[in-house]
Order: structure tokens, then C-alpha cells, then sequence
């Protein structure tokens, strides 16, 4: 961008930013700086022609025959006035410029070429001419605003600025049409009249094309620098046609939709922007605005006068389009032309970042491999951790430790980085923890517990002289108690208040109020050391005893001894309890030579005793059912001893292998028996079977001590740890494991049910629901020979039997009976299995033959393989149903095709006979359980190679696979479930529970449960359901 020195023409620079507003530099200025000529002097007064500045400034100044009536402006271009025309006596915009006489005929010129238009929107020149030397323009008078006045008080309306646009883009195209260029549109050159129509005025620079192309010279800039186009501003005047007034318009436009110019700085910046930059989008200024009306404006700025608009015409149906809501014709800039531009203007700087470019892209291509190389070792390092954390975790939910548990989990939590990682054995501990509220550690060791009547606040009894009491749901000491002599034995919450009721070694029997203080409230001489303590069930009496004597009934309020129950001088009173009604006492003592024990039921308020119960050897600890129609009483000797008080008859003696018996209570909610036993466990057994329903850790180092609140929702167990654990009743009763009369075998999930058939002591079929409630069902019972194998169609309709000396049998599901009965070649033990869309079945005897059989027709084999003598042990469909895989006591894995019945090429050897099998990854690899423990993995896609790796310590004898999840389960002899690692073949973690062998695994067809049957008759319930 140049201005030329007006002797020599060199180049001149500026700093004055307010040039930006004007149309000739030198108007405004009175000397330049010139490199070559000095201080050069601008044509001053003498050589101008102006008009008196006296004249009009009363208001009686006079131009040829138009008397001035007030100053309208005044610039660097001269002046306008408001003027009357005393010839035809109307008003007119009277233009008087200052002007070298040289540049008189270019003032002459606007007159002709606006004397020529005839628009309403364009001003109209009546008169040129001069008068005393002073030139004069003659043209119609606006009342009103400039644009620029508008714009300065702020951006106007969006759907306003288009419609000014489109009413200036309709009169410069008439201008056009009449080969008419105004090249100074701007805001201060369009008036706004009273009717809110835009007017354009000052064809001061226009260029009649056609006719006076030669008025401008080459190299000089004309034009106000802001509104000015890129030819403009390069002084390329002959390219200087209509579409510089259409850049102009789309500087005005933008102006008025963004509220600033599209280029800002002084006028040295400004033009260089316009011939080097492209212009900002005006939806980086103002993200509202129109993707359409946007597209517009920036075609109209483009820097490449063939890519604007070629006529105002285009530009005034394009806004009429975009007020109308229709697809505009033109399409926005893409980003691959921008960058083309970009490189165009910049060839250099391109030549030197594509450079850099491809030397990154080398560097990338390395660093990315690397990286690559990086990230898998980084994923499989995170693999690993997870792997370790999860066995960390099964072992803590073992010993009971939930904080380990759950600093195990932490790291794959939702909001976790490696979240991602996490499967079902994630989600089983989860779902472990959900019995657990909290824990307290006291730092002392627990024998006796109370839980206060709402479960705000647990107090423990040590092994020092002091009571300790915490709040059960931040852990805080609220309370310690102390006795000046003697300890602590025995303690009880009232089921009425926040009282506390303590028995201690000197024989005193006290009352405490430990949410207010640590005095004693009462106290009262009960005899001898003071082993337990006990309210009654209303809270009015609590009672209190001895190893040996009476049991004595204090009132609550006033601490009198209203009853004594004698206990007999011989026996050790093991344990005192209430009925649920208050009303009956139970006594549980034992000899001290013979440990033979018994109960005795009194009417303590009578002090009537009704019945007696046993012999009941080492007995420990008894309970009344919720109800009060029966006992509980738990022995040294690890035994539950049921006794129904309506018959007064002992109706069941349960060994429950736990040890010996520390504490015991029945839910209040639900009668389930609550046991905690020198195992460390607390058991939960069921009501009516007396059979374990649950299991958790509980406890360590002691036998365990425990109690409940009034409405038994919350139990808290006592450790020899120092632990006190709370657990919630209701995920305690949750059945996790449920019991049949015998072995099961076989099972299977139907699908989309919480339902399983289980084969039980190779006999009979159950179906069990495992849902909210537990209910069992027999659906068959073999009347001849065993039964050894077990398959369940995928519909979940059928289930096809077979076993040894006994037909193939099919039960109907929907029925729960049996529907057919099919012979079968031989009474051979055989196997059987459905395919996974349930249309074949197969059936594979003991002696090595096997036949193939479609389900519409079960009678008739349509592929048989003749018997080679060697056992088949494991029969499978792959996945896609194509083939089957049978596995042999001598080692070999056969592959057959389902078509033709033939053996396939791929068929494998393994020096040790295999006893389960499992398809992975749709069909690509295959894993096989041994005898001796070990797995096999065969891979398709790695030339059937066969890898194997320790498994288990003993024979497996089932194998499952996840559906959706890269994970596998495999069971056996050593009682451990493993979830392994289906793309490692490496074991993530391992399930505890069963105390026998294991035979069979089924995961439902969400991935959410697993089921694992055994040798002791027990179905073991795993939940990994993400919460």
C-alpha cells in the first residue's frame, strides 16, 4: 500500500489513525514528511479555491441564486448546507468542496455521473456550476440520519441491517447498470430518511466505466481506507469496478451485524489487511448469527473480485432468499481452499512448514510406533494391576477386611481411568460389600456387645474397666465409662431409651445415660460377678445373673429386685433370655462335670417353671424365635438345636461345622437364624429349612458376640480384634447359596430367568427360582438307571436328559413334566448337548459312538460315528454350530462337522485326559480342563497351537464363558472358582465358598450371575450386576 509524495512520487508513510475515516489523505493534512524531497507544503489558501468562511454564519450568506440557511457539515472536502434555490424555491443540499483548480473538472464529474440516476434510493443532483470561483453542487435534501450516525449508537436489528443491505444492494445496481461505480460506499455517504429507507449519496469518487475510464490514474488510492476494496487499496484503479462497491456493502454489512468493522488498526494496518488477510468470520464475534446470512457477507469480502458476487443485483436475491428462510445460492469457503489461499498469499512460509511437516510426519511415524509400543505395554501393565487387585480383594472379603476390599476396588471405580477395566468379579465384591454399613475399630478386643434401640450408637465391653460407646455412623468415641474396682462383663441397651444397663466383677449392676454423660445414673448389689445383663422386651425389667445362682428381675426404674429364678447350685448358667413377650424366661445352664445342658421355660412372675429341654451337650447360647414358638440354642461343640415350645419336642439337631458357638439371634423380620461361631463367620440360616441362606466374615480371634436393634435392621458383631462390625439384616437374609437333598451334577440357567434346572444325586430334576424368594420345584425323577448328563435347549423350552441304563429323556419346561421318552442304543453312560440355535442334538455314549439327531425328529440319527471303545468324557457345539468337539480318556479332542458328520483336519492330542470344555472368542479358541488340573488353549488362529498353564490343584470338571465379557470360569476338585483372563489366560480372581468339590458352572445370559453347583448339595449364588 503506497501514497506517493506529490513532487516525486516516492512512497509515504502515516500514523495517524483517524485517516481511516477519510476519502483523500491530504485533506486533513498541511505538510508531509518526504525521504527524498524533505518538508513538502500542501497547496495552502492561495492556490485553493474555498468559500469564505464568513459567509452564512448569520445565516444571510449567498452562492449564485441559493442563499444559505445553516451549516449541515464541514470536512476535508468542504462543506454542505442547507440552502433555498430563490429560482425555484425549494430546499437543496448545497455541496461547496475545497478543491485545487487542477481537480475541478473531477467536482464536475460527480454532478454529471448522479445527474444520470434516478433511483429513490440515490440522491439526485439538480445543479453544478460556479459562482465567484467557488464551484457549487445542487442536490436533494435528506432529513434525517447517516447510517453512520445510526451505528454509533449501537448495531441495529439483524433482520433490520438485511434489509438496509438489500435496499443499498438494488439502487447500486441500478447505478451499475448505467456503467456507474461509486467506490466510496460507507456509512457516512447513506442516509437514512424519514421513512427508514436508506439513500445513497456523494458520487464523489464515482467512475463512469464506459466513457471516462482515464479520470483516475494508476498507482493513486481513492476511497475512505476502511470501506475501500483490496484493489482499491493497492491503487489498482483501472480493476476498480462494481464489485469494489460490493465489497463495500459487505463491509457495512458485517459492521452492522457484528457491531465492528471486519479489519481493525490504523490505516497502514487496515490496508494491509485488506490486501494480504482474509477477513474474520462474524460468527467468531457473535456465534448467533446466521450460518447463511454469514456465508453472504464473507462472499461479498472476498479478496478476489472474480470470487465476490459478479452483480448487487445477486447480492439483494441472495438476502431476499435468507428473509425468506430458502437455501441461499452460494456455499461457504471450505477449509482445504482456505488453506490453499493461505499458502498462495504466504509461498515461502509454506515451502518452509511443509518442510517441517514432513520431517514431523518421519518424526510421528516413529514416535508413533514407539508410542504405539508404549500404550500396549502400559494397557497390559493395567491388565495386570487389575488382575492382582481383584485377588487382593477376594482374599480380603475372605478375612472380613471390607476396607481392603474396598481399597482394592477403588481404583476401577465409575469415575476412574481404569473404570474400563472392570468386570464381574468387580462387581461380585461390590455387590459383597452390601451387607457391611461400617466398621469401628476400638483398639480393644470385644466380649460383649449392645446396639442402642435405633442403631445410633454400639457399646463394647473389653478387656479393660471401661465401657466404650461410639457413634455407629461416623465411628466417633462418644462415651467412656469407667468403675473405680473390677471389670466389666456384661452390657445391654434399653429397647425404650438411651439407657444403659452394665454388669461388671464386683457384682454391681448399674444404669448409664452415655448419650449425656459418663455418671452413674443407678446402681445396685446383685451378688456375685455379674456375667450377663438383659432388658426386658418392653423395657420396664431387665434381668441379671451369675456363672452360678439365681437369676434375679430388677424394676428398670427404681432398681428393686421384684423376682429371683433359682438355677440350681450345680449347674453354670450359660445364658438367660426373654420371650418376645415378656412374659416367659428361658435359663440355659449345663453341669460342670458332665457339660450336659439344658433349658428350663419359666412364668417368671409366678415363678412357675413349665418345661425342661434336653440334654443338650455344651451348651452356649439360646434365642427365641421372633415369635416365640421356638428355640435356638447353640453348643461349644458347633451344633444348633431346634426346639419347638408348642409340642415341647427338640425337632432338629443341626451340625453347622462352625466351631464353637459364640452368639446367636433370629432376625426379627424375617425368623432367619443369625449365628456367629469360633470360624470367624456370621451364618444365616433359613427359617424353615435351618439351612444356610448366607455367609460373611464377621470376626477374628474370639468366638464372636452380637446384637440387634429393637427393629432388627442393623446387627453389630464384636471381634477379638477390636472390630465392630455393623451389617444391614436385609442383605444379610439374601440368599447366596441354597441347598438340595443331594449332589448336583448338572445345572443350567434358563434364560432370561432368575431360574435353574439342576440335576440332583443323578436322580432327579429340579427346577429352582432364585429371585426374591427361593422355591424349588421337581419336574423328575428317573424311575430306572442314573442320570449323568444334562442339556438345555437355547430357547429355554426343553431339556434333554441322558445317563446310563436309561432312555434319552425330554422334559417340557412350560409343563414342568416330562414329554417324551426316546430310546437310545445302548445303556451305556452317555453325554449329551443341544447346538446353540437348538435344532440338532448330539448324543455320545461311553463306548466312543456318537450320533447326531435334528429336534423335530429325536428318534432318528441322521450322523453316526461307530464306537472305538475309549470314553467319551465332554461333549460340545462351537459357537456358530457348525462343528462339535468330543474329548476322549486317551487324550484326543476330536473335531467333527455338523454337515456331513466327519472328522475335521484340526483335531488335537494333549498327554492328559480332558474333562471339560469351553469355546471363547466366537469359535477361535477352545479351553480344555484336565485331570490334573491344568488348562489347555487351543487356538484356531495360531495354527491350532496348544498352550497350557497350572489351573487348579485337582481335576476341573466344568468350564463356562462370559457372553459379552473376554472372561472364563473354570471349577473342580479343589473347590475354587477362577475367573481367568480370556485374552491373557492368566486368573484375575478367585470365588470361596463351596466346602466340597465342585461339579458344574452356569452364567446367565447377561453376564450378571454365575451358579456353581458341588458334591455337598449346595448352589452357590454369585451377583456381579453393576449398580
Amino acid at each position: 500500500m503506497e501514497f506517493l509524495c506529490p513532487i516525486c512520487q516516492h512512497p509515504l508513510k502515516f500514523a495517524d489513525d483517524d485517516l481511516l475515516e477519510t476519502s483523500d489523505v491530504f485533506a486533513t493534512l498541511s505538510s508531509v514528511d518526504c525521504p527524498n524531497c524533505g518538508t513538502v507544503h500542501l497547496p495552502d489558501a492561495e492556490t485553493q479555491t474555498r468559500i469564505n468562511s464568513a459567509i452564512g454564519v448569520e445565516g444571510n450568506g449567498r452562492v449564485a441564486h441559493f442563499e444559505l440557511i445553516r451549516l449541515l457539515g464541514r470536512g476535508g472536502f468542504g462543506s454542505v448546507w442547507l440552502a433555498l434555490d430563490v429560482d425555484l424555491n425549494r430546499e437543496v443540499a448545497l455541496k461547496l468542496p475545497i478543491s485545487q483548480r487542477e481537480e475541478a473538472t473531477s467536482l464536475v464529474h460527480e454532478a454529471r455521473v448522479a445527474a444520470n440516476l434516478h433511483h429513490p434510493n440515490i440522491v439526485s443532483v439538480y445543479e453544478v456550476g460556479t459562482s465567484d470561483d467557488q464551484i457549487f453542487i445542487a442536490s436533494e435534501y435528506i432529513e434525517g440520519l447517516t447510517l453512520r450516525d445510526v451505528l454509533s449508537t449501537g448495531k441495529p436489528k439483524r433482520e433490520l441491517a438485511v434489509e438496509y443491505t438489500t435496499v443499498i444492494a438494488k439502487a447500486l445496481h441500478h447505478a451499475h447498470l448505467r456503467g456507474i461505480v461509486h467506490r466510496d460506499v460507507k456509512p457516512s455517504n447513506i442516509m437514512i430518511n424519514a421513512s427508514g429507507q436508506p439513500v445513497i449519496m456523494d458520487f464523489g469518487l464515482a467512475k463512469n466505466i464506459s466513457v471516462e475510464e482515464s479520470m483516475s490514474s494508476e498507482g493513486q488510492i481513492l476511497g475512505t481506507a476502511k470501506y475501500m476494496s483490496p484493489e482499491q487499496a493497492s491503487g489498482k484503479t483501472r480493476e476498480t469496478d462494481r464489485r469494489s462497491d460490493i465489497y463495500a456493502m459487505g463491509v457495512i454489512l458485517f459492521e452492522m451485524i457484528t457491531g465492528f468493522p471486519p479489519f481493525r488498526g490504523n490505516v497502514r494496518a487496515v490496508l494491509h489487511q485488506k490486501i494480504y488477510e482474509e477477513p474474520p468470520s462474524p460468527r467468531s464475534l457473535d456465534p448467533s448469527i446466521p450460518k447463511d446470512l454469514e456465508t453472504v457477507c464473507l462472499k461479498c469480502l472476498e479478496r478476489d473480485p472474480s470470487k465476490r458476487y459478479a452483480s448487487a443485483e445477486e447480492v439483494a436475491h441472495e438476502l431476499v432468499r435468507f428473509q425468506r428462510g430458502e437455501p441461499i445460492l452460494a456455499r461457504p469457503v471450505s477449509s482445504a481452499e482456505k488453506l490453499w489461499r493461505w499458502c498462495q498469499r504466504r509461498p515461502g512460509v509454506a515451502l518452509l512448514i511443509a518442510g517441517l511437516i514432513s520431517s514431523l510426519t518421519f518424526g510421528l511415524v516413529g514416535v508413533s510406533y514407539f508410542w504405539y509400543r508404549s500404550e500396549k505395554s502400559a494397557a497390559l501393565t493395567d491388565q495386570a494391576y487389575y488382575r492382582s487387585q481383584m485377588r487382593l480383594g477376594s482374599e480380603y472379603e475372605l478375612r472380613g477386611d471390607i476396607d481392603g476390599v474396598r481399597a482394592s476396588l477403588s481404583p476401577f471405580g465409575p469415575k476412574q481411568r481404569l473404570a474400563g477395566l472392570r468386570g464381574f468379579e468387580w462387581n461380585y465384591l461390590n455387590h459383597r460389600l452390601s451387607p457391611y454399613l461400617d466398621r469401628i475399630q476400638t483398639g480393644t478386643p470385644i466380649s460383649e456387645i449392645a446396639i442402642s434401640r435405633d442403631g445410633k450408637y454400639v457399646a463394647g465391653v473389653g478387656n479393660q474397666r471401661t465401657v466404650d460407646v461410639w457413634e455407629t455412623q461416623t465411628g466417633r468415641l462418644v462415651r467412656t465409662l469407667e468403675i473405680e474396682a473390677g471389670k466389666f462383663l456384661s452390657v445391654d441397651f434399653s429397647p425404650i431409651n438411651a439407657n444403659l444397663v452394665t454388669g461388671s466383677s464386683d457384682g454391681f449392676v448399674r444404669i448409664w445415660n452415655p448419650v449425656l454423660s459418663d455418671r452413674i445414673e443407678n446402681e445396685t448389689k446383685h451378688g456375685p460377678a455379674v456375667s450377663q445383663v438383659e432388658y426386658s422386651p418392653d423395657g420396664t425389667r431387665f434381668l441379671s445373673r451369675g456363672t452360678r445362682g439365681a437369676v434375679r428381675i430388677w424394676d428398670a426404674q427404681t432398681m428393686e429386685n421384684v423376682i429371683e429364678i433359682p438355677t440350681g447350685g450345680k449347674n453354670i448358667v450359660k445364658d438367660v433370655q426373654f420371650s418376645p413377650d415378656g412374659k416367659q424366661l428361658a435359663v440355659g445352664a449345663r453341669d460342670a462335670t458332665t457339660h450336659e445342658g439344658s433349658i428350663q421355660l419359666w412364668q417368671y412372675a409366678e415363678r412357675i417353671k413349665q418345661d425342661r429341654f434336653g440334654p443338650i451337650m455344651m451348651l452356649e447360647k439360646i434365642e427365641y424365635t421372633s415369635d416365640g414358638t421356638m428355640i435356638a440354642a447353640g453348643t461349644a461343640g458347633g451344633t444348633i438345636v431346634y426346639l419347638n415350645l408348642a409340642d415341647a419336642q427338640q425337632i432338629e439337631t443341626k451340625l453347622i461345622q462352625l466351631g464353637a458357638v459364640g452368639d446367636l439371634g433370629f432376625a426379627s423380620q424375617t425368623n432367619h437364624l443369625m449365628v456367629v461361631a469360633s470360624s470367624g463367620n456370621l451364618n444365616v440360616y433359613d427359617s424353615q429349612s435351618h439351612k444356610e441362606v448366607n455367609s460373611v466374615t464377621s470376626h477374628n480371634l474370639s468366638f464372636g458376640c452380637m446384637d440387634q436393634t429393637v427393629d432388627g435392621k442393623i446387627v453389630a458383631v464384636g471381634s477379638g480384634t477390636g472390630d465392630i462390625k455393623l451389617f444391614d439384616t436385609n442383605s444379610l437374609v439374601q440368599p447366596s447359596v441354597i441347598w438340595a437333598d443331594d449332589f448336583i451334577s448338572q445345572s443350567a440357567i434358563i434364560p432370561s430367568k432368575s431360574e435353574a434346572i439342576l440335576l440332583v444325586g443323578n436322580k432327579s430334576v429340579w427346577r429352582y427360582e432364585y429371585g426374591d424368594a427361593v422355591t424349588a420345584t421337581k419336574i423328575y425323577e428317573a424311575d430306572e438307571g442314573i442320570i449323568t448328563s444334562l442339556a438345555l435347549r437355547s430357547q429355554g423350552d426343553k431339556v434333554v436328559l441322558a445317563g446310563r441304563g436309561t432312555d434319552l429323556i425330554v422334559l417340557d419346561l412350560e409343563e414342568n413334566e416330562m414329554e417324551s421318552r426316546i430310546p437310545k442304543l445302548s445303556d451305556l453312560e452317555a453325554r449329551v448337548a443341544v447346538s446353540p440355535d437348538g435344532t440338532r442334538l448330539i448324543v455320545a455314549d461311553q463306548n466312543g459312538s456318537i450320533s447326531m439327531r435334528d429336534w423335530s425328529d429325536l428318534e432318528t440319527s441322521i450322523v453316526d460315528v461307530s464306537p472305538d471303545g475309549v470314553i467319551i468324557s465332554a461333549v460340545i457345539f462351537s459357537p456358530d454350530g457348525s462343528e462339535f468337539v468330543t474329548a476322549h480318556q486317551d487324550g484326543r479332542v476330536n473335531f467333527w462337522s455338523v454337515e456331513n458328520g466327519e472328522r475335521l483336519p484340526h483335531s488335537l492330542e494333549v498327554p492328559t485326559p480332558v474333562e471339560a470344555l469351553c469355546f471363547l472368542n466366537g469359535g477361535d479358541r477352545l479351553i480344555l480342563g484336565n485331570q490334573r488340573g491344568g488348562i489347555f488353549v487351543w487356538d484356531r488362529g495360531v495354527s491350532g497351537t496348544v498352550k497350557e498353564v497350572n489351573g487348579h490343584t485337582a481335576r476341573i470338571n466344568a468350564i463356562s464363558a462370559f457372553q459379552d465379557e473376554p472372561r472364563f470360569i473354570t471349577a473342580g476338585r479343589d473347590r475354587l472358582l477362577t475367573i481367568w483372563d480370556a485374552a491373557r489366560i492368566e486368573p484375575i480372581t478367585y470365588l470361596y465358598g463351596h466346602e466340597k468339590q465342585v461339579f458344574s458352572i452356569s452364567i446367565s445370559e447377561d453376564g450378571d450371575t454365575v451358579i456353581s453347583t458341588g458334591l455337598a448339595g449346595d448352589l452357590r449364588l454369585w451377583q456381579g450386576k453393576e449398580d
